[in-house]
């Protein structure tokens, strides 16, 4: 992995060339090879006074992967101090010269007991005259300056020289103290280092400091010592950590052909002038991992990118190492339809079978300029929350919900529609069932054809004739009600909740709620029961019709014959009036039993509808509960922010709805606008139900526009049910700190402080990676570097940050561990170079592209000293 990594370093080995080393047979070879068996990569070679065993130790380690660092242990009047130099080619003389000028005579090379010049004399040669680096050796011991000097002001000008890098201590239990500068004498943050001091090869490594550097240098020891708490760390405390990272990206055409992208582990900054491919190398990962912006512009934009810089059929490939260490490969062709994604292992290119990759492997990220537009954005910024909480189970819920109550709106409606004629429909049976009656009376008064069998029965035969019709047409109307009701349960056991996945007793809940599918099948086996038996009963009845209707034929006939014979005109009148009443009574009966079975239907309906009510604003209140925990964190990692959540504050197309709503009725916006500032939709939804007129006025006066509002819901009543089930969300109440406990809200801020806030938020907690273009775009400067890269500093050594950017603070005081430059031609792009702050080559192009160059850097500093001094 490019970049910077740790190096396990033991920076004071001596060897037989020491006068007091234990152990003469030993040979460089020897040496070399003990500190690789220890995983040293790292070793100095500093014998006391003598430059004499350096060259072998080099050649011994030239074809291994032990780097060597020339140097020597130089007993000063004061203290020992530690010499280390880059192995060129003229650093054994270097050193020579170097021991000579620190007054460290020949006759004296290679014994303890030679004393050369001032310790501090020494420590300004080594750096100032010799470009070394200065180290105190086992400063906390006995022949250590701060054991060596009895007068106070001696020790403080010792640990006060900007030349002396660090200390190396014995006992590490006071790094700390030193490193935080608690002393106030000395008032330095002086970083420190643990060796072995070795004297002979048993002791090799048994102390070492983890230090980091892209590559081993004096430049690199520099940079680290300069900045101890990033890049000094000690294997007795060290813990390696696990997380997710993009460890590199690769286009198949285009404009980035050619080159592969690799990544570091901690924090990546993409530098270089403009178009030079930094934004598309962020929108390319984007568009691989699925994660592309929602907004609008910013997800146009990737495309158009996808389109002109890779083109149709592109072959993106991104390496990834997920949260337990496992490496994976990443495949998207482009071909502006599907852009199927195959996601693979490493080791093996085992398929990982349906997998969203946006689940499996989540991403923060943020297009350039994307941070402005969240802060205006209240949802967004809620997402900024919510991408750190499990409450994905919850929105389901949630979302599951509305789409139940959207979708029974229409059948609610229908319903009531249907029981809407209940009045009418009773009003009409009454008067059927009378008219019936006086007809019956009036047949009843014809005595002399009454006495005939077959006039006296017709009525009742007709009867017969209505109740084999209404049975006939209720078989097909049973076997539908009956495959429909046993068709979703809604038995209370068989419904009940589950819990929690990770609750202590799963596997007895679990047995419990298993008992239920004895409740399903017994369910399923009465469907086919009651279904085989209706059917039974049809078969029955057909055979039953058959014989009736024969006997009804021989009645109708001999009833016609009858009506010839007879002049019984009136009774043929009264019996068809009869017959057309009683066919109209039975229509409004079999209308009642649809209303009835409405109101049943609405009832139960009704029912559902309150649970889907309830299940919402539970799952409603759960994420509630785990937003306010996580923001009441926010508030204590950043005090230069303060925020509060406000339940059920965002309505959605509350503002659409009543303006549907109050379509034609020449209601103003003003009026629209009132009700939504101060009636929320949960409210407004009693209000209208139970015609509270008063309460409405109470809430707000509106005067005569709180009873046309009522009743323009009576009205149209799928408004009503149409606002139960409007998307309610919870509002992020975000202030920032402006002034000495001086704090605005976020509507109120400059665009540069809403940003500002907006990075802040991005760059909280989690573990996986944090991607963004030019964090710094609109950002309060100062702010920068007090809280964006506190942040970053703190969080980079167990999460991945890939920035493309042009804020020198972001990318150099937030210690980047690899820069990737990249240079352009109207075509490509490339890499001119990658690597830590510590690459030469790299550190050149850093001052370049973020400073203006060195002339500039100088000019600017050369301006600021004549202003502040």
């Amino acid at each position: 992995m490019p970049g910077t990594k740790l190096f396990n370093c033991d920076l004071h080995i001596h060897t037989p060339f020491s006068a007091c080393y234990k152990e003469k047979s030993v040979t460089p070879e020897m040496i070399v090879a003990k500190a690789i068996e220890k995983e040293l990569d790292v070793i100095a070679i500093t014998d006391h006074n003598t430059n004499e065993g350096i060259e072998d130790i080099l050649i011994a380690a030239k074809e291994t992967k032990l780097f060597v660092f020339p140097g020597v242990e130089i007993t000063a009047d004061g203290g020992h101090v530690l010499a280390l130099f880059d192995p060129d080619t003229e650093v054994v003389s270097k050193i020579d010269d170097v021991l000579t000028s620190c007054g460290i005579p020949k006759d004296k090379r290679g014994k303890e007991e030679a004393i050369g010049n001032d310790i501090n004399e020494v420590i300004n040669t080594i750096v100032g005259d010799y470009g070394g680096l200065a180290i105190a050796a086992h400063a906390d011991g006995k022949k250590g300056f701060l054991k060596s000097n009895d007068q106070g002001q001696s020790r403080i000008k010792i640990y006060k020289n900007p030349n002396l890098a660090a200390m190396e201590l014995i006992n590490m239990q006071k790094h700390l103290f030193y490193l935080e500068g608690k002393d106030s004498n000395y008032s330095r943050s002086m970083p420190s280092i643990q060796n072995s001091d070795a004297h002979s090869l048993a002791e090799i490594g048994l102390k070492f400091t983890k230090i980091k550097m892209d590559t081993p240098s004096i430049f690199g020891l520099k940079l680290a010592l300069n900045d101890p708490y990033l890049r000094v760390k000690f294997p007795e405390t060290w813990v390696a950590t696990s997380y997710p990272i993009i460890k590199s990206l690769k286009v198949s055409q285009g404009y980035l052909s050619g080159q592969v992208f690799e990544f570091n582990s901690k924090l990546n900054c993409l530098l270089g002038g403009a178009g030079s491919g930094k934004s598309t190398i962020i929108e390319f990962l984007r568009f691989v991992l699925n994660q592309v912006s929602d907004i609008k512009d910013i997800k146009n934009d990737c495309k158009g990118k996808l389109i002109d810089l890779a083109g149709i059929g592109s072959l993106f490939t991104v390496e990834i190492v997920n949260k337990n260490g496992e490496e994976l490969i990443v495949e998207r062709i482009f071909d502006n339809f599907e852009n199927p994604i195959t996601i693979s292992y490493k080791k093996d290119n085992s398929i990982l079978e349906d997998i969203n990759i946006n689940e499996y492997f989540p991403i923060s990220a943020y297009s350039q300029g994307e941070a402005i537009i969240i802060s205006k954005n209240p949802l967004a910024q809620l997402d900024l929350v919510d991408k750190h909480l499990v409450i994905q189970e919850f929105k389901n819920n949630i979302e599951d919900g509305y789409k139940s109550l959207d979708s029974q709106i229409d059948l609610i409606l229908k319903l009531e529609t249907t029981i809407e004629e209940k009045e009418g429909n009773k009003k009409s049976i009454s008067t059927t069932k009378a008219k019936i009656n006086i007809l019956s009376d009036e047949l009843q008064t014809i005595t002399s054809v009454q006495k005939e069998p077959v006039f006296k029965t017709h009525q009742m035969w007709k009867t017969e004739e209505d109740f084999f019709r209404k049975y006939k047409d209720n078989i097909p109307t049973t076997k539908t009600w009956v495959t429909e009701y046993f068709t979703d349960p809604n038995i209370p056991l068989v419904n009940i909740e589950k819990i929690e996945e990770n609750t202590p007793n799963k596997a007895l809940i679990n047995s419990i709620i298993n008992r239920n599918t004895e409740i399903k099948k017994s369910f399923v086996d009465t469907k086919k029961v009651i279904l085989d038996k209706v059917s039974e009963i049809e078969k029955e009845f057909i055979d039953d019709e058959q014989k009736w209707k024969a006997l009804f034929q021989k009645h109708q006939d001999d009833y016609e014959e009858l009506v010839q014979k007879y002049d019984v005109k009136r009774i043929e009148e009264i019996n068809n009036d009869l017959d057309g009443l009683r066919k109209t009574k039975n229509k409004l009966l079999e209308k009642k039993k649809e209303i009835d079975d409405a109101e049943k239907q609405l009832s139960l309906l009704m029912k559902t509808r309150g649970k889907i009510i309830q299940t919402i604003n539970d799952s409603k209140g759960r994420i509630f509960v785990l937003r306010d925990q996580y923001i009441k964190k926010i508030n204590k990692s950043i005090p230069e922010l303060r925020i509060s959540l406000i339940p059920n504050k965002i309505f959605g197309k509350y503002e659409s709805l009543l303006i549907e709503l109050m379509k034609g009725s020449y209601c103003k916006q003003q009026i629209i606008d009132e009700i939504i500032k101060n009636v929320p939709p949960h409210n407004l939804i009693q209000i209208i139900k139970n015609n509270d007129l008063q309460r409405f006025q109470n809430e707000i006066e509106l005067g005569d526009w709180n009873e046309k509002i009522i009743n323009q819901f009576n009205l149209k009543k799928e408004f009503i049910y149409k606002l139960e089930s409007l998307r309610i969300e919870d509002f992020l109440e975000i202030s920032f700190k402006v002034g000495e406990e001086v704090f605005k809200p976020l509507e109120k801020l400059s665009t540069g402080q809403k940003a500002t806030v907006i990075v802040l938020l991005s760059m909280l907690d989690g573990i996986s990676p944090i991607i963004f273009d030019q964090p710094e775009d609109a950002l309060y400067t100062p702010f920068i570097y007090s809280s964006v890269v506190k942040l970053v500093r703190k969080s980079k050594e167990s999460r991945q940050f890939i920035f493309a950017t042009h804020n020198s603070n972001i990318a150099v005081a937030s210690d980047l561990d690899l820069g990737i430059v990249l240079e352009s031609t109207s075509s490509t792009t490339s890499i001119d170079s990658s690597g830590g702050l510590d690459n030469s080559r790299i550190n050149k192009l850093v001052v370049l592209h973020l400073e203006g160059g060195e002339d500039a850097i100088n000019k600017r500093l050369h301006q600021y000293q004549i202003e502040f001094s």
